[in-house]
């Protein structure tokens, strides 16, 4: 996958979150955790669960800085 190809569907990904938190009047950390939840279910499906949940670990032991967003796009 290119980074040109990478953007676009990050992009269609934004466009579609966003689209589910609204038709289901959800917040966006409601909306993550299912999301978050049905991806490990997706890599435990395809067998690639352990190293998820490995990648999940070490995103969370690091310190993230906080950027305001005005927008997703």
């Amino acid at each position: 996958m290119t980074d040109n190809e990478m953007l676009e569907l990050s992009r269609k990904i934004d466009d579609m979150l966003l689209k589910w938190a609204d038709q289901n009047r959800t917040s966006a950390l409601s909306l993550s955790a299912i999301v978050l939840a049905r991806s490990m279910l997706l890599c435990d499906a395809v067998g690639s669960g352990d190293d998820f949940r490995k990648l999940c670990f070490e995103v969370s032991g690091k310190p993230l800085k906080s950027s305001k967003i005005e927008s997703l796009h």
